[in-house]
């Protein structure tokens, strides 16, 4: 099954589950540490742990049966027995849960870039790039770093995902905001870099993160 599906099927499994039952689910879910562990076989851990969960549902126990000290070490010694991620496949995860605002990024960058130019002109001339481009791309490094590692915190936590997400929409806004602003307000020194160059290196960028994204949603075992 691959990890699009899979997601969807945990989410209708959690759906199922009660409410007095679905607290102490996310109360499991905040010591199973994740981090270090593929998205992919995050929910492989989620729809065995939720089948698991249904079944004892359906057998009557209620959830201090269910939820007892025995099934909370059953459940972290199955994430720490989960092979851990690789390093390539981390930032590939980290590029997938922030492709969106990736993409916009692109967007903005190769408006600023062109704006000024002909269709002509795109590849004979030069583009101007300043220290606020470093800056606010160091942000975005720093900023994809913690917003992956947040978001596989508490995985059975559906509120606070919807929280994180919530938040990662107010980043984007501000980031855009940012080079808007920034663009028009702000002078600094400028380096040219041939056009070019400029589109092959916009072109790999959205080819990497077109890669991320088809290599992750369509993992399967």
């Amino acid at each position: 099954m691959k990890y699009k599906e899979l997601k969807k099927e945990n989410k209708n499994l959690i759906n199922k589950i009660p409410g007095e039952y679905k607290v102490k689910l996310e109360y499991l879910g905040e010591y199973l540490d994740a981090a270090d562990i593929s998205l992919y076989e995050i929910e492989i851990i989620k729809n065995d742990l939720l089948n698991m969960i249904l079944d004892a549902i359906n057998r009557g126990e209620s959830p201090n049966e269910i939820f007892n000290e025995s099934f909370e070490k059953f459940s972290e010694d199955i994430v720490k027995n989960t092979k851990k991620i690789s390093l390539a496949e981390k930032i590939r995860e980290m590029i997938y849960n922030v492709r969106y605002f990736l993409y916009l990024i692109l967007i903005l960058s190769t408006y600023f870039s062109f704006k000024d130019m002909g269709i002509n002109s795109v590849f004979k001339s030069y583009t101007e790039h300043n220290v606020v481009s470093i800056f606010l791309i160091i942000v975005l490094i720093i900023f994809v770093y913690f917003y992956n590692r947040k978001f596989k915190r508490n995985i059975f936590s559906n509120y606070r995902y919807r929280k994180i997400e919530q938040q990662y929409n107010i980043l984007t806004m501000a980031y855009i905001l940012l080079s808007i602003w920034a663009e028009r307000n702000l002078t600094f020194k400028e380096f040219l870099i041939p056009s070019k160059l400029t589109v092959f290196i916009y072109l790999i960028l959205l080819i990497i993160i077109i890669y991320c994204t088809f290599s992750i949603e369509n993992k399967k075992r």
